[in-house]
């Protein structure tokens, strides 16, 4: 299998093992000092990578729409259930909590999915996967399978974005809504849909004429070894896990 080195800062499974840890202490947070010491930490990697707070904005906006019903709705069972006062002002208060830990977990992980492509993060599980001398045909075919995924996406959101040119482009009137425009998209989904399901038959096709799954492992991958820069990555993550238990 022929490497090429990343051209990634850090290794994308640091990254992974930030998000991952931080999620946890977010979910282990008990006195205010710990909240304080995790909000000034994503506060600051905010900071740095300010310039991509409007995509992060954009990923989540809707749980912001969201959050705030799901916390009414829950109060008002709440009032109409408990009748302590006492438990009632509990109820709200864990509610309250409970929102904002949801709130700080939906900000890491929009921060995480705007640092790292997601096919770096399965190239890094696949050059893992391809350090272990196991050549399974079944592991091969799921690694695959998900970076087809990835790529469908994107393509099936450019087919509709062309669509929708297609139509202004002859003069038909748009969709003065958000709701117009969904059922405007509705209307020709199927035939999308059609349509991507014989283009990933004739992928399918390709593949196997290309001689797919002939040789285990496939491919190149690329080289995520570890270095100086995700040695000292982990070490600052250690200390900033260590400090928060600290401050229990």
């Amino acid at each position: 299998m022929n490497l090429i080195k990343s051209k990634s800062d850090i290794n994308p499974m640091v990254y992974l093992a930030y998000i991952f840890i931080f999620i946890i202490l977010v979910f282990q947070i008990e006195i205010w000092k710990q909240a304080i010491w995790l909000f000034s930490f994503l506060a600051v990697v905010l900071y740095k990578h300010r310039k991509l707070l409007q995509s992060i904005f954009k990923r989540v906006r809707p749980f912001l729409f969201f959050l705030p019903v799901m916390i009414l709705l829950y109060m008002l069972f709440s009032v109409i259930l408990v009748e302590s006062a006492s438990w009632r002002m509990e109820i709200f208060y864990t509610a309250l909590v409970s929102g904002g830990k949801l709130l700080v977990m939906v900000i890491a992980m929009s921060v995480f999915l705007e640092l790292i492509d997601p096919s770096d993060l399965m190239d890094a599980f696949r050059f893992l996967w391809s350090r272990t001398g196991l050549k399974w045909r079944w592991v091969e075919d799921f690694f695959q399978l998900i970076y087809l995924t990835l790529r469908f996406f994107p393509t099936f959101q450019e087919e509709v974005n062309n669509n929708r040119n297609f139509k202004k482009a002859l003069g038909l009137p748009e969709p003065t809504g958000k709701i117009e425009m969904i059922k405007q998209t509705a209307l020709y989904l199927p035939n999308l849909i059609n349509n991507s399901m014989h283009r990933a038959t004739n992928l399918g096709l390709a593949m196997e004429v290309r001689g797919y799954g002939k040789v285990i492992p496939r491919g190149i991958a690329k080289s995520y070894s570890l270095r100086f820069i995700d040695f000292v990555a982990l070490i600052v993550l250690f200390v900033f896990s260590l400090e928060f238990f600290l401050l229990a």
